[in-house]
């Protein structure tokens, strides 16, 4: 069975349409936008170039084997070299609810053995993308040879799997009680997080948690995403864990998915792949600094 992965492109408010757009002219059958913010240290948001606080949050499907020549092209239409553009992920889809629902969300005919109520798809570890040079498939969709466009950095798409099978970057989802998401993403930030993307959310089946756990949960719920080193994922998790957590008011919780690749971070990165520090911001010289002292 072939491999499918799930894009998640965040990107500055109504720029969300034109993702949409842009994958529908790939082949890809499936998208999803939901209106979202951004919350982080203004500083550092300004560094990855993404100051302004309303986003768009993309979401659609695409095989395995056209994902990282999608986020290409993703980097490319939206220069996300540049400053508040945005940034994009993938991240591997296991299973689907059966055929139809695979077909509809990535344009794959399964099987006819696959036919019932879930579908699996091709594992993380078969879904390796083709090296550079070789045939992509682009789902029917011939692309227009483009030099100039073709001039693209090779750390503009980075795979987050390193030799041995260490992985490097992890996206937490916290869910917690509407309000608390500041009190969230600023515990994440005290233990290596540099960030969060925010989508309001409504929970179900409050009322048979509440008699389970014996705590009160209210229906409105924020979700937050936060890409982080996988080295700091369990002290990020255990940071939100501690502030906004269900013994909190927030009650909150977490869990983390392996990140296949990313794009939009370069800024973040240095040659190597380490992490940079954001550059200190620049001193504006006072009125007076110009003028001669008598």
């Amino acid at each position: 069975m072939q491999g499918i992965k799930l894009l998640i492109v965040i990107l500055p408010r109504g720029k969300g349409e034109e993702a949409a757009k842009l994958c529908r002219e790939n082949g890809l059958t499936f998208s999803m936008i939901s209106p979202a913010y951004g919350a982080a240290g203004t500083h550092f948001m300004d560094y990855l170039g993404l100051s302004d606080s309303e986003k768009d949050c993309v979401f659609t499907v695409v095989r395995s084997e056209f994902s990282h020549e999608m986020l290409t092209r993703i980097h490319r239409y939206f220069r996300m070299n540049e400053p508040n553009t945005g940034i994009a992920i993938s991240l591997s889809i296991t299973g689907v609810s059966g055929p139809r629902a695979l077909r509809y969300i990535s344009g794959i005919y399964p099987p006819p053995q696959s036919a019932g109520d879930f579908t699996e798809t091709a594992s993380p570890q078969q879904q390796n993308r083709p090296q550079s040079g070789e045939g992509v498939d682009t789902m029917g969709i011939t692309e227009k040879k483009n030099k100039k466009a073709d001039k693209i950095s090779p750390s503009a798409v980075t795979q987050t799997t390193e030799p041995g099978g260490m992985r490097t970057f992890d996206l937490i989802i916290t869910i917690v009680n509407r309000g608390f998401s500041d009190l969230a993403i600023e515990a994440s930030k005290t233990a290596g997080a540099k960030g969060g993307t925010v989508l309001h959310a409504r929970g179900t089946g409050v009322h048979e948690v509440e008699r389970f756990f014996s705590i009160s949960i209210q229906p409105e719920k924020e979700v937050i995403l936060s890409l982080v080193r996988h080295k700091a994922t369990k002290e990020v998790m255990h940071a939100i864990i501690e502030a906004a957590g269900l013994q909190t008011e927030g009650k909150g919780l977490c869990f983390s998915l392996p990140v296949d690749e990313v794009t939009g971070i370069a800024r973040w990165l240095t040659a190597d792949g380490s992490e940079a520090e954001p550059p200190a911001p620049a001193v504006q010289p006072s009125p007076d600094s110009g003028r001669k002292k008598k």
